[in-house]
């Protein structure tokens, strides 16, 4: 979880910052990515930040990029959202090895809460690679 700073006026600049990653969110991961991260430490950056908006219903983002709205709006049960998170990491310049390598890393973890039940963590680890698969499918 991200700390939130208690200083009203930190509080600000941090919702500032965070809007100016929604509505450009490729000049951020790409400057991320220059700055030596790979592949999984973007999509790290990403969920934190999709993290903050939903943890804070203050947020309200106008004229977001199209794509990271997608991306923030689906589910990650969904085709969508994973197709707008590989669309944002191939703007950025990752190849499909990149993000394919990156999500083997990431495999989930089950939660209780989740919208689908699964038998099995097996089951669930089966799913996520028919979905990512999809979506990559889809975009590169």
């Amino acid at each position: 979880m991200i700390d939130r700073p208690r200083n009203p006026l930190d509080q600000q600049k941090r919702q500032s910052a965070i809007e100016r990653v929604v509505r450009d969110p490729l000049k951020y991961l790409r400057s991320y990515r220059e700055q030596g991260n790979n592949c999984r430490a973007c999509i790290i950056f990403l969920r934190k930040v999709s993290r903050e908006i939903q943890d804070d219903s203050s947020y309200a983002i106008r004229n977001p990029d199209p794509t990271y709205a997608q991306f923030q709006r689906n589910s990650n049960g969904t085709v969508e959202h994973y197709i707008a998170l590989f669309t944002l990491l191939k703007e950025t310049g990752f190849s499909r090895v990149d993000v394919e390598s990156a999500l083997m890393d990431d495999l989930p973890v089950p939660k209780k809460d989740q919208d689908i039940q699964f038998s099995s963590p097996r089951e669930i680890v089966r799913y996520y690679l028919k979905l990512t698969k999809s979506a990559l499918d889809e975009v590169y």
